[in-house]
């Protein structure tokens, strides 16, 4: 993968194909890899200390939980994805990856704790929805790696306090 990525990011030449190829595996290894975790944390807390038996109210708060993240997701990674340029797109595909897969923990929680099947296919069905939509988004971030790289000026870094107001 760091082969597949050294060429991402020095190929000057680099197709729409390959970079939607890397970006889309990219974002399934970092949602992947936070899943795997969260579950088997909470495979390991369920075996370690038995169900708890949760309240009524906590699944509830855990799906209530997931839904402010869906539009932090999308505007964090598209500002990520502003700039333009490789960097830009493969920063913005791995916030996005991050931040889509938190349901994931909330799923983990929810079955450490033993809450009900109901909510738990619910969180499921968040988790799934979140890959879903963070696998159309890489579609974006593909356009935006196919820009030129920008300067720092144009990438918003700042020199001196008169760049600023530029």
């Amino acid at each position: 993968m760091r082969e597949r990525l050294r060429h991402f990011l020095a190929t000057p030449d680099l197709g729409a194909a390959q970079a939607g190829m890397l970006l889309r595996q990219v974002y399934l290894i970092m949602f992947a890899a936070q899943l795997t975790l969260a579950l088997l944390l909470g495979a390991l807390l369920r075996l370690s200390f038995g169900a708890a038996g949760a309240s009524s109210l906590l699944p509830q708060m855990l799906l209530a939980l997931c839904l402010p993240q869906l539009p932090l997701a999308l505007f964090l990674s598209q500002q990520a994805a502003k700039p333009g340029g490789r960097r830009a797109a493969l920063s913005a595909t791995l916030l996005a990856a991050v931040l889509l897969a938190t349901p994931a923990w909330f799923l983990s929680l929810a079955l450490a704790l033993g809450v009900s099947r109901f909510y738990v296919t619910l969180l499921l069905a968040v988790v799934m929805l979140y890959y879903a939509l963070g696998l159309l988004l890489t579609g974006g971030f593909t356009k935006a790696a196919l820009l030129p790289e920008p300067q720092d000026k144009k990438a918003g870094v700042a020199t001196s306090p008169r760049s600023i107001q530029d």
